[in-house]
């Protein structure tokens, strides 16, 4: 299944399962991870903040 992420909303575009594991104040070098979206990988959306969270979109 293709899945397109919107980063900017938060959501995909397409149907499918989306994971979220909130890890508020976490940065990308304590979690490991990019803020950018890769196909396959997770990634970390408003780093450095209380919203801090970790994306994971299996099969994307």
């Amino acid at each position: 299944m293709d899945v397109e992420v919107d980063a900017m909303r938060c959501r995909e575009v397409a149907q499918g399962r989306l994971f979220v594991a909130y890890v508020p104040d976490a940065t990308t070098a304590a979690a490991g991870i990019s803020a950018v979206p890769k196909a396959g990988e997770p990634w970390l959306m408003f780093p450095g903040t209380p919203k801090a969270h970790v994306m994971v979109t299996p099969g994307m």
